[in-house]
């Protein structure tokens, strides 16, 4: 049951591996790589007696490349280069191989355009997490380099809707018996008129105390309300709070409406994917 990590070859698609490694050693489970090759757009001008050879020594070319990528980051971690199959796309390829796997998540990079649609409608990772049925790993275009550390907190958010409840109840699954230390999160935003802030902050704090029941006993579990400062929106606070606590991922439910597109742009999963320096664990809402 690995991690599953897929990239397409581009320095952005890297951005993920170091995180998804220390997010794979903090839940104990090994790493896979994997890139995903369409012989009409990727052979290119490879030589072979065949197009199926030529796609043939394209993929030995890749996994000799992603061996060495690896080998100097010193991360371990099986390689896979996969041809897709017929009428298959990148990211159906890319889900079945999390399947195949048993992948407990896949990580990729969000290619994220900066512009309203945070990340390009029907793009390879949208499609993924629409398609996936499991917790997927992304970087936006604000990530940082991994940083070294004993700990691993993960910021899980929760707004009091049902979607989001649910989240809590699958990372709380996911992250049980491991070393990741879970934090709940909420992003308290005043309306205009609201006369009595300490009431509703008081609620949203009840809120993920109630949520508290998702978890073990014997799990040290905090729990923090983060105030939107000013105009700051909610995914902003949700990624200030998230660094003030020293955070290592961001874990949150997309808050979808289809199987296919999950997320819809401007929505706060988007926001906090944009804006977060730390890699956002999302799950699909059911």
């Amino acid at each position: 049951m690995p991690v599953l990590v897929a990239i397409d070859g581009s320095e952005a698609s890297w951005a993920v591996l170091p995180h998804a490694n220390r997010f794979a050693q903090a839940l104990g489970l090994p790493v896979s790589v994997v890139r995903v090759l369409n012989p009409l757009l990727d052979v290119g001008d490879e030589f072979g007696p065949s197009i199926s050879d030529a796609a043939d020594s394209v993929a030995a070319r890749w996994d000799s490349e992603i061996t060495e990528r690896l080998k100097s980051r010193d991360i371990t971690a099986n390689t896979r280069v996969e041809i897709v199959g017929r009428k298959e796309s990148i990211s159906d390829a890319i889900v079945r191989l999390g399947e195949e796997a048993g992948a407990e998540a896949i990580a990729m990079n969000s290619r994220g355009t900066g512009t309203i649609r945070h990340v390009f409608l029907g793009s390879t990772a949208l499609a993924v997490l629409g398609k996936a049925g499991r917790p997927v790993l992304l970087t936006g275009p604000g990530i940082e380099p991994s940083m070294a550390s004993d700990a691993y907190r993960a910021a899980i958010t929760s707004d009091g809707s049902p979607a989001a409840t649910a989240g809590v109840a699958a990372f709380a699954a996911l992250f049980a018996g491991t070393s990741v230390e879970p934090i709940l999160v909420g992003a308290y935003s005043r309306a205009i008129g609201d006369d009595e802030p300490m009431r509703e902050m008081g609620r949203a704090r009840a809120h993920l105390e109630e949520l508290r029941a998702h978890f073990a006993d014997d799990v040290p579990l905090q729990t923090r309300i983060f105030e939107c400062e000013g105009n700051e929106s909610t995914s902003h606070a949700i990624v200030r709070g998230a660094n003030e606590l020293e955070a290592s991922l961001i874990a949150m439910s997309t808050h979808g409406h289809s199987a296919l597109r999950r997320i819809v742009a401007g929505s706060t999963a988007m926001g906090v994917l944009k804006q977060s320096t730390l890699p956002v664990l999302l799950v699909p809402a059911e």
